[in-house]
């Protein structure tokens, strides 16, 4: 996507009988910084707010399986497949096991992972102008 806050790393390995570990890293690559989604709303404007800076709401989804995901995704000591994450030095990095059990299997397991952050991005940009008149 366009998003300046990415996924740049996805890689499995099994956690044991019908368990798989999935080891997530997502970077920060615009020059901006991320703040907890409700930041602006609950502030009244964009003004610096460090308890509110480097966090991110996440969501990790089985898209074939979208209604049990909650129940067979525990993401980073969570009890479930969401919740809030620290950006440290412009990078996050999240661990989720996906318990399959539930779903009955003839073969190897595949389906698509979703990952969806929410996130608040502040940037700026600055440049000198020249007045040549004024009203």
């Amino acid at each position: 996507s366009g998003a300046p806050f990415v996924v740049t790393e996805v890689s499995q390995r099994p956690a044991g009988e019908k368990k798989v570990n999935v080891f997530i890293v997502a970077e920060n690559k615009g020059e901006g910084q991320t703040y907890r989604s409700g930041f602006i709303s609950e502030k009244g404007s964009c003004i610096e707010s460090n308890p509110d800076k480097n966090k991110i709401r996440f969501k990790v989804e089985l898209v074939d399986f979208l209604d049990k995901s909650a129940g067979m995704i525990k993401c980073s000591g969570l009890d479930n497949n969401a919740g809030e994450i620290n950006v440290i030095q412009n990078k996050l990095q999240l661990s989720c096991e996906i318990d399959t059990t539930s779903i009955s299997q003839e073969s190897a397991f595949e389906t698509p992972l979703r990952i969806t952050f929410d996130y608040v991005y502040k940037d700026s940009v600055s440049t000198t102008l020249t007045v040549k008149s004024a009203i």
